[in-house]
């Protein structure tokens, strides 16, 4: 049984491949040629009779692959559209019918006529003749479609008309305009639409006096079957005529920004001269729709003029305009956008200023600054706009303002250095790391951690020591981490900072230089580290435990070990066997195994409910059985339990299928002490998984 489906599936495969690949082979490759043609479609379409849907589709490719033979021997179609013609007359079934109405579609003529008209009499088939009549040119199909406006009805009918207005059937003009004024509003819509694909002079005259006779939904679909018949003409090439439609219209809103945008279409040549008068006018809607057109291709010219319109336009028109101002990028425009950061409305400043990022120049960058600075509601869109200006000049622009700017907008600068990654700016930035006023002396550390080269560690480092606020300290930290990482591949990243290291230097100093060797994993600078485990100075240690907790492998992991085994209940003790915690779950090459055994040592050094918990947090990345051991003691401690039952279950699911018999131990001893309903349907699911 097997082996008969295997084949079959084979041979239902290689059919497939051959539908798709059909037109890429020759004739005769297929054994198809004009002498066996009827004979292979008369096999292939008595096989597809009785096709159902959902069966084997065999006999279908059979089709498909004649199919692509015919269309590439135009006089073989005759031969093939009798038989579809003649199929379609017999008692096959709906769905081999439909199949052959879609192939009949591919290679159907006016002698189709006769039996397409037949089938779209009745009911049943009249959607499958419908697809045929709308695709086969000719006036014997339009001569069939307008005869069944007559005797059709319903969803019939509508499909009917959507045909002749797809056909755009000049004939069934007279016809359609009845069902305009009709009683079924559907029907109504229907013809209306086509009447507007169809476009000749008489559609359109009965769709304008549709708009002004008709109410409602019905008027509405009126002005857009107009407007399709202005788009058609335009695209056509009679301009003249649609541009004529476009500006008939008056109301409601969507139908006028409709026929402007036709206009724009139609004309683009003239869309600068429209936009200003449609500016200068008293019409919000439209005033928005052209000023969506000005950052459109092709670009519309007369951009300043339509600038100096700013200022007497609406607040969210103002606003609109500005930002396709900014948009197109041409600077002639700058004076009057800048304007307008000091206008009335908050939301057109904050535009304004945006904008600027996009137009300003170099004698742009003070007045940002000095928004920026200023912190009011436009501040933060001129620090985006400083940061975005471009130019070869800006940068220079920003530099030589740093001589002269009072601490606010120096503050700002700064910052602009960074984020603008400004790296030649870096020597003009560190003069202010002694500067008087603390806030420019933080914004120069952080600027200096993206834009400084190893070069400048000396002056960060200096900074660092010689520091009061923690914030500059802490800033001064990471500013040199980043700074020494641009060293490359060397032996000792911290070089700098173990040099400007001395333990007669104050403890937060120590801390912080001790800080920059733990994040840097600098080998060199681990027996200075280790050294100051041992200092009779609290915060040195507590420093020392902090950079060996930040090393970014496991090679501290003894040294933590130790000094939280000599005090587990002292604060210097608790401090480093969390970080023991810590390192062994970030050191990767450690395996599942052995981390459990170092959790489990942990677990049982540790003093305080904190740090088990951290070991329970940690527990569940692991897929070891040692592990999950582990978070079942921990069920029986109420103040763990929640924990636990988490750990439990994401242990659970790493090892199941390897541990199956304590997996479900554990899991079992979880629902006996749960209350969480959503641990235990998890802890149940995966029951039934250990169980199937």
């Amino acid at each position: 049984m097997i082996k008969r489906v295997t084949v079959c599936t084979l041979v239902l495969l290689s059919l497939f491949s051959l539908s798709l690949l059909q037109a890429q082979i020759p004739d005769d490759s297929v054994g198809i040629t004009r002498e066996n043609l009827a004979q292979k479609l008369s096999a292939s379409l008595e096989a597809a009779s009785r096709y159902q849907y959902g069966e084997n589709r065999e006999a279908l490719y059979d089709i498909d692959v004649i199919v692509q033979f015919v269309l590439n021997n135009a006089d073989t179609r005759p031969l093939m559209e009798k038989r579809f013609l003649k199929f379609l007359d017999s008692d096959a079934s709906p769905a081999a019918k439909q199949f052959v109405c879609r192939k009949l579609s591919l290679v159907g003529s006016n002698t189709s006529a006769g039996v397409l008209e037949k089938l779209l009499r009745d009911e049943a088939l009249a959607e499958y003749s419908l697809y045929v009549l709308e695709r086969i040119p000719g006036a014997a199909m339009d001569n069939i479609l307008i005869r069944a406006l007559a005797y059709t009805g319903g969803t019939i009918r509508i499909r009917v008309v959507n045909a002749l207005g797809i056909r755009q059937c000049e004939k069934a003009v007279d016809r359609l305009i009845p069902f305009v004024y009709g009683n079924d509003e559907e029907t109504a819509k229907a013809a209306l639409t086509a009447l507007g694909r169809i476009g000749n002079e008489t559609a359109r005259a009965a769709l304008d006096e549709a708009r002004l006779t008709l109410l409602g939904p019905l008027r509405l679909q009126a002005m857009n079957s107009l407007l399709q018949a202005a788009d058609n003409l335009a695209a056509s090439g009679d301009t003249k005529t649609a541009m004529r439609m476009y500006t008939s219209f008056c109301a409601p809103d969507n139908i006028r920004a409709a026929a402007l945008n036709g206009i724009f279409n139609a004309a683009p040549e003239s869309a600068g001269d429209r936009i200003l008068r449609v500016l200068k006018g008293n019409d919000r809607q439209l005033k928005a729709v052209a000023i969506r057109r000005i950052s459109r291709k092709p670009a519309v010219d007369r951009i300043t003029d339509i600038a100096a319109l700013l200022p007497y336009l609406e607040p969210d028109n103002q606003i609109k305009l500005i930002t396709a101002l900014a948009a197109v990028g041409d600077k002639a425009v700058l004076a009057d956008v800048t304007a307008l950061t000091g206008s009335g409305d908050s939301e057109v400043q904050i535009a304004a200023v945006s904008a600027l990022g996009d137009l300003g120049t170099a004698e742009t960058v003070p007045q940002l600054a000095e928004i920026a600075a200023a912190g009011d509601s436009r501040s933060g869109a001129a620090h985006e706009a400083l940061c975005r200006l471009a130019g070869a000049d800006i940068d220079a622009g920003i530099v030589s303002l740093l001589k002269t700017a009072e601490p606010p907008v120096l503050t700002e600068l700064l910052r602009c250095t960074g984020e603008r990654l400004m790296k030649t700016a870096a020597a003009s930035v560190i003069p202010f790391l002694s500067h008087e006023d603390g806030r420019v002396v933080l914004e120069a550390v952080r600027s200096l951690g993206i834009i400084a080269g190893p070069e400048h560690l000396e002056p960060l480092l200096r900074t660092l020591i010689d520091a009061k606020a923690p914030s500059v300290r802490k800033a001064c930290v990471t500013s040199i981490v980043m700074t020494a990482r641009r060293k490359g591949d060397v032996d000792s990243p911290a070089a700098e900072t173990i040099a400007a290291y001395s333990a007669s230097l104050p403890a937060d100093a120590q801390s912080s230089l001790m800080q920059v060797i733990g994040e840097l994993g600098d080998v060199n600078g681990l027996p200075l580290v280790r050294s100051a485990l041992d200092s009779g100075n609290p915060e040195v240690k507590k420093g020392a435990i902090a950079a060996l907790t930040a090393w970014p492998d496991s090679r501290p992991l003894e040294h933590l070990w130790r000094t939280a085994e000599a005090d587990p209940k002292g604060p210097a003790g608790i401090l480093a066997l969390r970080g023991y915690i810590g390192l062994v779950r970030k050191d990767t090459a450690i395996k599942d195994d052995d981390k459990a055994a170092l959790y489990r040592a942990a677990w049982d050094l540790a003093a305080e409910k904190t740090e088990r918990l951290q070991v329970l947090g940690a527990l569940g990345q692991l897929a070891a059985p040692d592990a999950l051991e582990l978070a079942a003691a921990a069920l029986a401690d109420p103040g763990l339990q929640a924990e636990a039952e988490i750990a439990v279950i994401q242990v659970s699911r790493r090892i199941w299928k390897d541990h199956p018999e304590l997996t479900k131990k554990v899991l079992g001893m979880l629902l006996e002490k749960t209350g969480d309903e959503n641990r235990k349907n998890q802890a149940e699911n995966l029951l039934g998984q250990i169980e199937q």
